[in-house]
């Protein structure tokens, strides 16, 4: 049987597998074979795009210029910033010229940044012309910079011209507005951004803007140096339900200002960089206070970083989670969920009282990973069997990776056997 006498349904998976297992040059050449081939082929060739060198991107805009059909296609953009880079647009024809002009305007009100952004893209300006590409993708649902570094244009009355944070900024008044043109960016639901270099980070200015878009549901960012500063939070207008802080440093007074502005968080994760990226300082306690709005709709939880201690105030541990009715799973370390080891720790006051397992996690917890354990873990989970028709009953998995050796194979054979008893999976390692 040959390929004219399959479906387009049998054509579609067959050309799926092509490219789940090779290039978009092979999906291109397929593409060539035929009329029926190339309709099946195109929208797979641009549904995910990512631009990794510099060319690539001026060579992408001229072609969805030129047919705007294949931008409908697009629905994940992956790209990386490229500064005092001059992008080559010798290419694009008068025509091609007057399209940038054009989806320029769809979001501008003055002829000035108009103009501005514009010739910032004739010259070849990275965040320019992606800015230009983003108002031509109307489907497009997930946006990733690999590498960015925001490079500052020159910023005229508070507007820069054709960076990404000025379209965001005008997106987000539009969608707020009800707005559903294009420059609205209204399909556009997860966000990533990595940044640039090796050390320090991006800056809350940098990220808001992203964060201000109300369709953004899902924010990543790697390395956030955030720097407590009250006047830069917007307020708790943020829509976002899953907020990813990969290796980064925010200042302990700055989770109580910056958390608190996502009003209905479902997913958080942050993982701390230290002094790398920005402020050495990690104190869970006000990690705690910071998503103390969030007990009705939290669902999950992952933190990660050693906690420092300071001259006033040693790191306790990140606070009860009992009244967090919507928390199913906690990832952490030992050390930020229950604060410092009694026994071990030789900065301990003789009059603190330990903190147990039991007093700190939610009702609602299904699965519980903790790292950095020492083996008086054991006991404080025991404490949680004991009662955890009333404590824990939803409680299913658990998972203890420890420093050092894990706990003796009879101490781990009788808690295992315990904790199967009460039907849950347990896994001890180091």
């Amino acid at each position: 049987m040959g390929l004219q006498n399959l479906s387009d349904e049998l054509l579609l998976e067959i050309v799926k597998f092509v490219k789940v297992g090779g290039r978009n040059k092979d999906l291109s050449q397929l593409a060539l074979c035929s009329q029926r081939l190339n309709g099946i082929t195109t929208p797979l060739l641009y549904r995910d795009i990512f631009q990794t060198e510099p060319q690539a991107l001026p060579s992408l805009l001229r072609t969805i210029l030129n047919k705007p059909h294949l931008g409908d296609y697009v629905v994940t953009y992956e790209a990386t910033e490229f500064e005092n880079v001059q992008l080559d647009i010798f290419g694009f024809t008068e025509e091609d010229l007057n399209s940038c002009k054009d989806s320029i305007s769809r979001t501008t009100t003055s002829e000035d940044e108009s103009f501005s952004w514009f010739c910032r893209a004739e010259e070849g300006e990275w965040q320019a012309l992606t800015t230009i590409l983003l108002l031509n993708l109307p489907n497009l649902k997930a946006f990733n910079i690999a590498s960015y570094n925001n490079f500052r244009l020159e910023v005229v009355d508070g507007i820069d011209p054709g960076a990404i944070g000025s379209l965001f900024g005008k997106a987000a008044a539009l969608q707020n507005s009800g707005d559903k043109s294009l420059g609205a960016l209204n399909s556009l639901e997860m966000v990533s951004v990595a940044y640039a270099d090796t050390e320090m980070g991006l800056s809350f200015e940098d990220v808001i803007p992203f964060l201000k878009l109300p369709s953004v549901k899902t924010f990543k960012v790697y390395m956030l140096d955030g720097i407590a500063d009250v006047e830069s939070m917007p307020g708790n207008e943020f829509n976002t339900r899953k907020l990813e802080l990969g290796y980064s440093s925010i200042e302990p007074d700055a989770f109580t200002q910056f958390l608190p502005c996502f009003a209905s968080l479902e997913i958080l994760s942050y993982q701390h960089a230290g002094a790398i990226v920005g402020c050495s300082e990690f104190l869970p306690r006000s990690f705690g206070a910071g998503i103390q709005h969030l007990k009705h709709c939290l669902k999950s939880l992952e933190i990660f970083g050693t906690p420092e201690y300071t001259d006033d105030e040693r790191a306790l541990g990140i606070g009860s989670l009992r009244a967090f009715e919507s928390l199913v799973s906690i990832s952490t370390e030992q050390k930020i969920l229950l604060g410092p080891d009694l026994v071990l720790d030789q900065e301990s006051e003789d009059d603190e009282e330990p903190v147990h397992l039991l007093d700190v996690v939610p009702k609602s917890l299904v699965r519980l990973r903790l790292r950095q354990c020492r083996l008086g873990i054991m006991d404080e989970f025991e404490g949680v069997l004991e009662q955890k028709d009333r404590a824990t009953p939803n409680l299913e998995h658990v998972a203890f990776r420890f420093i050092g050796s894990p706990p003796d194979a009879s101490m781990a054979m009788i808690v295992r056997d315990q904790a199967e008893a009460n039907g849950i999976s347990m896994i001890l390692g180091n």
